[in-house]
């Protein structure tokens, strides 16, 4: 094995990830699964987990499939003891379970700021401390992985839940990585900006959504496999001496240039 590939290996570790039945989680969950970690992925849509499971089989029977509302804490924490005691201990963490919302400022109502506020940031939470605490009880260097969004460094229009949140699990993602240094635990997050999941590249095909990857520097969205390299480094020993970082990876849309209409 060369160096590179042991210094970005996650083979035989085991990764717990949320929101596993579509878009970026259930990539991640499969390209985990064929770089030989102990898969277990988690999400509230029994379907999406079935269609995961049916990706990961061709490469893996290390996995474990489970049904998890995370905005349930027992619930969380029933699921990681499961996690525990059939592969020993988790390694990583990969929040990604998140809603969206896309309603006009004036007509947000409380269910909006609720349903993003106890899936994106409150569940994200959940799991986090959940992990941690096993980690630090099993004495795991460990590494936590949340999912913020490059609206945590700008704002998009008709998504004020989303933005406010996803700028609070920036802050909670350097908040717990202060807490959890002394104990060896790494937390650090992604901002994606667009990225070509099913339900990205329905709000693509709208006039807004049109609109909206014109604002990309890179004019497209990002393809999954672009996302691999950043989370393979902060899942692995590449990353070991960061914690509390919020990487970018939107094309450069988070620091665009403000266009100027010509005269």
């Amino acid at each position: 094995m060369s160096y590179l590939d042991t210094l970005f290996s996650v083979a035989n570790k085991t990764i717990f990830i949320t929101g596993a039945g579509s878009g970026l989680a259930q990539h991640c969950a499969v390209l985990f699964a064929k770089l030989g970690s102990h898969v277990v992925f988690v999400d509230i849509n029994q379907d999406g987990l079935n269609e995961t499971e049916e990706q990961i089989k061709p490469y893996s029977s290390n996995y474990l499939k489970l049904k998890l509302d995370v905005t349930d804490e027992q619930a969380v924490q029933n699921a990681v003891a499961a996690a525990i005691k059939t592969f020993g201990q988790i390694d990583i963490l990969l929040n990604c379970a998140a809603v969206i919302d896309y309603v006009p400022w004036n007509q947000v109502t409380e269910n909006e700021w609720n349903r993003n506020y106890k899936v994106d940031l409150l569940g994200s939470w959940f799991t986090c401390k959940a992990v941690a605490e096993s980690m630090i009880a099993k004495k795991i260097p460990g590494s936590i992985i949340n999912i913020a969004s490059s609206l945590c460094h700008r704002t998009q229009k008709d998504l004020i839940p989303y933005n406010t949140v996803k700028a609070a699990v920036a802050h909670m993602t350097r908040s717990l990585g202060l807490e959890l240094t002394p104990y060896n635990i790494r937390v650090n997050a992604l901002a994606p900006g667009f990225m070509k999941t099913k339900m990205v590249e329905e709000f693509l095909k709208t006039q807004n959504g049109e609109k909206a990857v014109k604002s990309v520097p890179f004019k497209r969205a990002a393809n999954l496999t672009e996302i691999e390299g950043v989370i393979l480094l902060l899942a692995s020993n590449a990353s070991s001496y960061m914690s509390g970082s919020v990487i970018r990876i939107d094309g450069g849309l988070s620091f665009n240039e403000i266009v100027i209409p010509d005269q």
